[in-house]
């Protein structure tokens, strides 16, 4: 949200920007409880992960959302203090896990994968512009 901010000089793309994460949160619940239900049909976990490394890195993705959905409330920013920011900078990670996981359980059209993948890494590097490295990393010190 922050280079849409900078872009356009609207301050209500900040405002939004909890809803749109906890959104983004609602719908990973949501595609992961589909696919246990309608494609795994709630069993044999272990063999869909060693024969499906694509979902590892969707699992991966989904397990490192659940601190940041669980933190984003008003009360937990505050008592998070100084350590939410670099907890949440964990969407960096994500972004790339869940892209990851999108281009891996391509078929044969990579077109929008790779798309998707160019515009994360243009944000990536906007953030990396602006705040350097250490603006990428989760809880880098310094």
């Amino acid at each position: 949200m922050t280079p849409l901010k900078r872009w356009s000089g609207w301050a209500g793309w900040i405002r939004v920007r909890r809803m749109l994460g906890l959104f983004a949160f609602f719908y990973a619940v949501l595609h992961v409880l589909a696919f246990l239900q309608f494609i795994l049909g709630w069993s044999d976990l272990w063999a869909t992960f060693t024969k499906r490394p694509y979902i590892v890195a969707g699992a991966l993705s989904f397990l490192m959302l659940v601190p940041l959905a669980v933190t984003s409330t008003r009360g937990m920013v505050k008592r998070l203090g100084k350590s939410w920011k670099p907890l949440h900078k964990l969407i960096y990670l994500i972004a790339i896990a869940a892209w990851v996981h999108f281009i891996w359980q391509a078929r044969s059209d990579v077109g929008e994968m790779v798309a998707y993948g160019l515009v994360i890494v243009g944000l990536l590097a906007l953030r990396w512009k602006w705040n350097g490295v250490r603006g990428l990393i989760p809880f880098a010190r310094g």
